[in-house]
């Protein structure tokens, strides 16, 4: 934190000043709230009435539509299917309620009869087939929702029943009145106070109706703050903002029997006028006390920071080095602490400084010898997709098999041919024995260089299995080891005058007395891995070798013959690790002890570029989601501006061939057609385009977009989408966003090729620092197989989009029962938001 923006102790005791002030202020306003509490309880209560009787008011008009159908579906014109009686009867019934349409529907929601044209006229099909279909699966009365008739084009509200012939369901007999008609016949006859409003809502949460002071629109939803109200309670009071922003209370209640709901309105500020001129009076009270409290602390505040400025001078002294004698008495006492304090942080302070010098010159020397080791360390690293093929290499292995930087073949099979022909056999079946064991695999084997010259590789590999078992990776290294193959053999070709197992044996051996201690003999391998000489050998003790030598000691006491991991320390003092495998036996009297030992540091070397390689691996991944979506960005750019425009001037030039061409039926003919053509590849290009890139992401956020995409997904696939966003937890970073966004489109692919569902929910919300997203269907519902497939590579793609952005995705699936999929993705430094109520869609 840098010095301007600390606080001083100055600032400190005002706020302790303030701190004291606070209680007038909170006392002011609880008193402030406690009577715009009270209030709004009364205004409460005097609404309640109101609304119950326009609940029922709204039942009653639902309930004589009903009734009139009911009596209508007896006639026995139904049962002898004489359409044109049926047509005179719905007619006659209609005088009763002026206004309103009569429609007689089958199973496919045909229309057969409309009251609104005369009969024989060819009428469409139903546009709310869910109710027809509901009216025949189930053959109860349903109250619909708002919509516009096919016919008509007016927004209508039905009740439709059943007609039932020889005791089935044979006809959907609706009648629809419009949405005026229920405002005349309910909100018409309320007399409200000046300011109040009332409106009717359907089962979706529309305006139906409304009184003319209202700001509702007919046919649009109500805000998302009071949707979320009604969705939880049947009946009661919130406090919303209206379109225009203003603090509304509203009164509602839902019908049990359709759903419906009524509310009445009435704005806040009305409330408040009864309040403001109190409010002030007890305001200029409290902040008159305040400002005395406040002037008489100011002197005590002068006198405190007066004494603290003193201490800066000796203070100052002491940061410059330069500190002398004593800090002297003062007549406050913690003035005085703080003087002696600041005297013995100075002393510290000395003592800290020469401890870090000596730690950094440690850390210094340490930093150089591990730059020299991984300079002298010659290693290639590898990666095998086996489900690609591609075997992807380092340049350092591409020089080690003699091969010029990027010329690789980039496959299993190219590797093979580099091999030498004597060992090519032998290393496929290292590399498919470790692939059906999954344990690390090691191997030897020879290439042949361009010149004719033969070079010794050792291999270190780890392959890994997918969810199903099945390996689809292998990871690993190798290391040049023709220096090592020559010595080996030189060691046995000049050994094989003394002991065979030094013959045999390429890691270090040692031979030693087992009472002594005292070695007796030693391989080539020893002194290389030790750097002692034969003669230096002789006049040392194995504990001599060890950086454990207690447990060395130990070991050879107990005569253990395995030790699979020690630390033991070469002539100039470097510690690595080691594997020992020892035995014991009697020679010519004395007891023997003979050791093998292995220098683990390759191997460790080894892991650590595993380690190194699979940072590098899912660092790629990232770099390839982001080219990938800028290459979206710029082909959905190209697609709108090039191709669009192509096919608007194609657009034009047919207007004009068409104004100049002879007006005959088939050249009028022959333009319709293309220009139906046209304007198809125009909504082509801009779907396509849409798909590639939502436009809605870059301009209005993650919020819009997902409201576009699920709407457009719900027209294409037919299924009916729920969807409850919270603006507040969209991510505001354009990665996590579209990574969001990429997810969706990929979850709801799936639900419409897989799930054979008719629901869809969407809902995102924000848990703590936690954005999350949940999609759940009424499908079919995905099987743990199905999702743990190694083919599940849209589930992989989200997945791994997920990760990328510190998120995880979870998908719980059971036969017959559905799928939900949720995404929990950490918000950034800066995205924290408080919990807002989240507006559904």
């Amino acid at each position: 934190m840098s010095v301007a923006n600390k606080s001083t102790i100055r600032t400190r005791l005002i706020l302790l000043v303030f701190t004291c002030v606070v209680p007038i202020w909170v006392l002011s306003g609880v008193l402030l709230f406690a009577a715009h509490s009270s209030k709004l309880e009364v205004l409460r209560r005097e609404m309640t009435d109101p609304v119950r009787h326009l609940e029922k008011a709204v039942d009653s008009e639902l309930a004589n539509l009903q009734f009139a159908l009911e009596g209508l579906a007896t006639s026995p014109a139904f049962r002898s299917g004489d359409l044109g009686e049926i047509h005179r009867q719905c007619l006659d019934l209609l005088h009763a309620f002026p206004g309103a349409d009569i429609i007689v529907a089958d199973r496919s929601a045909q229309q057969l009869v409309n009251s609104y044209r005369s009969f024989g006229t060819p009428l469409p099909k139903r546009n709310n087939p869910t109710t027809v279909q509901h009216i025949f699966q189930h053959g109860k009365p349903v109250v619909s929702n708002l919509f516009f008739g096919a016919v008509t084009k007016r927004p209508l509200v039905a009740v439709d029943v059943p007609v039932f012939v020889s005791g089935r369901v044979a006809y959907d007999l609706s009648i629809a009145v419009p949405s005026d008609w229920i405002g005349k016949r309910t909100c018409a006859g309320l007399r409200l106070p000046a300011g109040w409003h009332a409106a009717v809502i359907d089962g979706k949460r529309n305006v139906v109706a409304k009184t003319g002071n209202s700001e509702y629109v007919v046919g649009r939803p109500i805000p998302a703050a009071l949707r979320l109200a009604l969705d939880t309670r049947s009946s009661g009071t919130a406090e919303v903002k209206n379109a225009a922003g203003v603090p509304v209370l509203v009164s509602f209640a839902q019908s049990p029997a359709t759903g419906w709901a009524v509310l009445i309105g009435v704005p806040t500020s009305i409330v408040m006028r009864d309040l403001v001129g109190w409010a002030g009076l007890v305001t200029g009270g409290a902040l008159c006390v305040s400002l005395l409290s406040i002037f008489l602390a100011m002197g005590i505040i002068r006198d405190i920071v007066d004494s603290l400025r003193s201490l800066v001078p000796y203070a100052l002294s002491i940061a410059q080095g330069r500190a002398e004698g004593t800090f002297g008495p003062h007549p406050v006492a913690e003035i005085d602490d703080i003087g002696r304090s600041l005297e013995k942080t100075c002393l510290l302070l000395q003592q800290h400084i020469e401890k870090e010098s000596k730690h950094k010159q440690r850390l210094e020397l340490s930093e150089e010898r591990l730059r020299l080791a991984y300079q002298a360390t010659g290693i290639g690293a590898f990666e095998w997709n086996i489900q690609t093929g591609v075997n992807t290499w380092s340049p350092e292995l591409e020089k080690m098999y003699g091969l010029a930087p990027g010329t690789f073949g980039g496959t299993e099979e190219a590797w093979e041919q580099l091999i030498y022909p004597p060992d090519r056999e032998g290393a496929i079946a290292t590399v498919n024995r470790a692939l059906a064991s999954g344990e690390p695999g090691e191997g030897e084997w020879r290439v042949l260089l361009p010149d004719g010259s033969l070079r010794w590789i050792s291999a270190r590999f780890q392959a890994f299995s997918g969810p199903s078992g099945e390996p689809v990776r292998v990871i690993g290294v190798n290391i040049d080891i023709t220096a090592r193959k020559a010595a080996e053999e030189e060691l046995r070709n000049s050994e094989e005058r003394y002991h065979s197992l030094f013959e045999t044996e390429s890691d270090a051996v040692v031979l030693t007395d087992w009472e002594t201690g005292r070695f007796i003999d030693v391989n080539s391998a020893a002194i290389r891995m030790y750097g002692h000489t034969r003669e230096e050998f002789l006049q040392l003790r194995h504990v001599d070798l060890s950086a454990e030598p207690a447990q060395t000691e130990r070991a050879i006491a107990e005569r253990e013959t395995a030790v699979p991991l020690r630390l033991h320390r070469k002539k100039d003092g470097t510690v690595f690790p080691v594997e020992v495998a020892a035995g014991y036996f009697s020679s010519q009297g004395r007891q023997m002890h003979v050791a093998a030992v292995r220098d683990l540091t390759e191997r460790e070397n080894a892991r650590q570029a595993l380690l190194e390689l699979n940072r590098k691996i899912l660092s790629l991944s990232e770099h390839v989601q982001e080219v990938q979506e800028r290459e979206r960005i710029a082909l959905a750019r190209d697609i709108h501006d090039d191709i669009g425009q192509n096919v608007t001037l194609l657009k034009i030039d047919l207007e004009w061939l068409q104004s100049r061409v002879p007006d005959l039926p088939e050249v009028r003919e022959r333009m319709e057609e293309m220009r139906t053509g046209i304007d198809q590849l125009t909504a082509s290009v801009h779907r396509i385009a849409a798909d590639l890139r939502p436009p809605l992401l870059d301009g209005l956020g993650l919020c819009a977009a997902l409201e576009w995409h699920v709407a457009e997904f719900s027209r294409r696939s037919g299924l009916e989408c729920f969807l409850m966003l919270n603006d507040e937890a969209a991510p505001s970073d354009q990665q996590t966003a579209t990574a969001v966004m990429r997810i969706v489109q990929e979850a709801l692919t799936n639900v419409a090729r897989h799930a054979r569902a008719t629901e869809v929910g969407i809902s995102l919300c924000q848990q703590g620092d936690t954005m999350v997203l949940e999609i759940s269907d009424n499908g079919c519902g995905a099987g743990s197989e199905q999702l743990s497939s190694p083919r599940a590579y849209g589930v992989l793609g989200m997945q791994e989009r997920a990760r990328i952005c510190g998120g995880t995705v979870e998908i719980n699936g059971k036969p017959g029962s559905g799928t939900v999929l949720r995404l929990s993705m950490p918000l950034g430094k800066g995205e924290t938001h408080h919990e807002e109520t989240p507006r559904c869609r």
